[in-house]
């Protein structure tokens, strides 16, 4: 008689995977880099601008916080769309009293 081969063995069971998704929060860091990266270009317009930057810092955050809780892996990326808010606001305050002062005072008009 003729021996049956035995079939072939299973692949292993591909379960869900332990532990937090590594990629679930790396838009934190990208919202961060783009909001800091408008706050720098939008810096002339003075303090009508703050709400990128602002954004920057606050996603910023999230996302460094994200990475160090292992639910993002762009730490780097959040750390750099941080600094761009600071720089952003920096920019805007700077543009602002630059235009004050050559404009005459935006609170005090003699003229009016």
């Amino acid at each position: 008689m003729t021996e049956v081969p035995p079939p072939p063995p299973m692949p292993p069971a591909m379960g869900v995977p332990s532990g937090p998704n590594p990629t679930a929060k790396n838009w934190m860091g990208i919202v961060a880099l783009v909001a800091g990266i408008i706050g720098i270009l939008g810096a002339c317009c003075g303090l009508l601008n703050l709400l990128p930057p602002i954004a920057g810092i606050v996603f910023g955050l999230l996302g460094k916080k994200a990475d160090a809780a292992g639910e993002a892996n762009n730490g780097k990326l959040a750390n750099i769309g941080f600094i761009l808010g600071i720089v952003g606001i920096s920019l805007s305050v700077i543009f602002t009293i630059i235009w004050s002062v050559s404009n005459g005072s935006v609170f005090y008009n003699p003229n009016a």
